[in-house]
């Protein structure tokens, strides 16, 4: 969005530090320093700045190419003041996500009167929290619309930078506000887990269906940033934009160029990806909070015959599923073959006396994947295993059978084959480059080698990724009738109601509520959406006070949305995670204890 603001000057300069092309800043500077002002970017170079995975502040000059450039010595970026711009729009998404005391506030309604309703929504159209952020909707974050509670702060505006800190009523948050760069970056660092969540899953349609969406072979789901677009300095008709958030790993990034954001962000956006592996290497990812393990038996087609360990040692029979320790293994089964495993701490093995030996895998799902696309597949060819990791993820989401907080399935020709040992590096990025996305209005079928309508052929996206396609061009063709879309965007923009099951909570919970009063942590959730869920565990979300559930027919469907309500009517109090409490509970009040 471009804001006509007067800007101060800005001047770039940054130091060779411990990286190549790259300076660093460890931590804020003195509060007595003068903060430097910079020029804006040159033409034809981005600005880069990071938080590291050692918590420091690593700057870059980029050329056209994306080759680090050499600066002459003087002040560093992380310790120069840089304009909020569009940005103020994250740190009202932060006050509002912050006060979860408040009602949340009412979705944005385009009317078709205002000219910066551009920004937002067709007439006639509504937009939630999360669409505005992406389409950086100033008009939502209207304070005159959403109303700042005067409930006290959460962490996240809690730590502000100091220039900003007067600025946490958000009615005062403008796009000429300035704000040291390294201060800005230590602060995206130290937003909640849950509430940073939140934003990069709701800046994921950024490359799903805005500007980004014609880079999505390139970025994937790897970058989840705001952008902001500004008027250079005495350049009435020439702009320079760029971008902030964080890279689907948690690390806090800024960049800035000539251009508007549409141009800026979708064509850097690969040299930063590109830059920050080089420099920085590729952390592992957290397992996103509404993703599920997958529980995985393992060979399941092929009998058993014995277990041994590196040193040929039979591993002992037992009534119960133990852990393997860390180590390599070998398979004997009944057909003669056998098969070398690998255990990272990951497998069971269990194997009664008077039954059948059986080796379980319980993984993150993103592990789950990857581990798919070295047994399915290979990860030589980059677009067609991210096209596989697609399809894997969106398979295993929709066929696994939720039991015991994990997604059930077998490791068969039948369903999906999983490789019984750690993914490969390169697995595993293909898994990471596409973490959170999945196809929507497929449940992600493939074969070898034979294609037909709905179903991908693993040697046809081989093929197409060697002349040149996109995994996003991969699934497009294989998947005519579905779309790419992000695990929890899609679901949590959008609500199927359930009306039977809407009607019994609604019963329930005027019964219920009598008997929870009396206990600690318990607040009544007020009005609640009973959803249908798509794919995946069934789970709800805090903000929205949204439910996603298969129904209420069954008791076992009726326990689940009661476990599910539980969770929202204990989100204040520890009791709201600790599983074992919510379920005892849910069975108390449905009475099967």
């Amino acid at each position: 969005m471009t804001h006509r603001a007067g800007l101060l000057a800005w001047t770039l300069s940054a130091c060779i530090g411990l990286l190549p092309g790259a300076s660093t800043w460890a931590g804020p500077a003195s509060p007595a320093a003068p903060r430097a002002q910079a020029s804006e970017p040159a033409a034809g170079e981005l600005q880069l700045a990071w938080q590291s995975r050692d918590g420091q502040v690593r700057t870059v000059v980029l050329d056209a190419r994306g080759q680090p450039k050499a600066q002459p010595a003087g002040p560093i970026l992380a310790e120069q003041s840089v304009p909020l711009g569009s940005l103020w729009k994250l740190v009202a998404y932060a006050r509002l996500a912050d006060d979860t005391g408040r009602e949340r506030e009412s979705d944005y309604v385009c009317r078709g009167r205002l000219k910066d309703e551009v920004y937002c929504c067709n007439e006639g159209e509504r937009i939630d929290r999360g669409t505005a952020l992406w389409r950086s909707c100033g008009l939502y974050f209207d304070p005159s619309r959403v109303g700042w509670s005067q409930r006290p702060l959460g962490l996240t505006l809690d730590a502000l930078p100091e220039p900003l800190r007067d600025l946490r009523g958000a009615s005062k948050l403008h796009s000429r506000h300035t704000v040291p760069l390294g201060d800005w970056l230590g602060w995206l660092a130290q937003w909640p887990p849950e509430t940073q969540q939140a934003a990069r899953d709701d800046l994921l349609p950024y490359w799903l269906q805005g500007p980004g969406r014609t880079r999505l072979a390139d970025v994937g789901s790897r970058l989840r940033v705001k952008t902001f677009t500004l008027e250079r300095q005495g350049a009435r008709q020439e702009r320079w934009a760029g971008a902030s958030g964080w890279t689907n790993d948690g690390r806090p990034v800024w960049m800035a160029a000539r251009g508007t954001s549409q141009q800026v962000l979708p064509d850097w956006a690969p040299h930063v990806l590109r830059h920050l592996d080089q420099v920085d290497g590729r952390p592992a990812l957290t397992p996103h909070p509404q993703a599920p393990c997958v529980d995985v038996h393992l060979l399941q087609r092929y009998p058993i015959d014995r277990l041994t360990d590196a040193r040929g040692q039979v591993m002992p029979a037992s009534d119960t599923a133990r852990p393997l320790p860390r180590g390599p293994y070998r398979l004997r089964l009944r057909n003669g073959n056998s098969v070398d495993i690998v255990s990272d701490q990951d497998l069971s093995w269990q194997h009664p006396p008077d039954g059948h030996p059986r080796l379980r895998a319980r993984l993150t799902l993103d592990e789950y994947v990857a581990r798919v696309v070295d047994r399915e597949g290979s990860a030589q060819s980059i677009a067609a295993a991210r096209a596989l990791a697609l399809a894997a993820r969106t398979y295993v989401l929709n066929l696994g059978q939720p039991q015991g907080g994990c997604l059930q399935i077998d490791d068969s020709s039948h369903r999906q084959r999983v490789a019984p040992r750690p993914a490969s590096l390169a697995a595993r990025q293909a898994s990471q480059d596409t973490a959170d996305l999945v196809l929507l209005g497929s449940i992600g079928q493939y074969h070898h080698d034979q294609a037909r309508p709905g179903v991908m052929a693993w040697t046809q996206a081989v093929s197409q990724a060697q002349a040149g396609w996109g995994f996003d061009a991969i699934v497009r063709q294989a998947y005519p009738r579905a779309s790419v879309a992000s695990l929890t965007g899609h679901q949590g923009r959008q609500c199927e109601p359930l009306p039977l099951a809407q009607a019994w909570l609604d019963r329930q919970a005027s019964r219920w509520r009598p008997h929870l009063q009396g206990l600690a942590g318990y607040t009544p959730p007020g009005q609640t959406q009973v959803c249908r869920l798509a794919m995946g565990l069934p789970h709800a979300q805090q903000g929205s006070r949204r439910l996603y559930v298969r129904g209420a027919q069954s008791l076992d469907e009726r326990l689940t949305l009661a476990h599910e309500y539980l969770h929202l009517a204990f989100a204040g109090h520890p009791r709201g995670q600790q599983e074992a409490f919510v379920e005892g509970m849910a069975r108390q009040l449905l009475g099967v204890d």
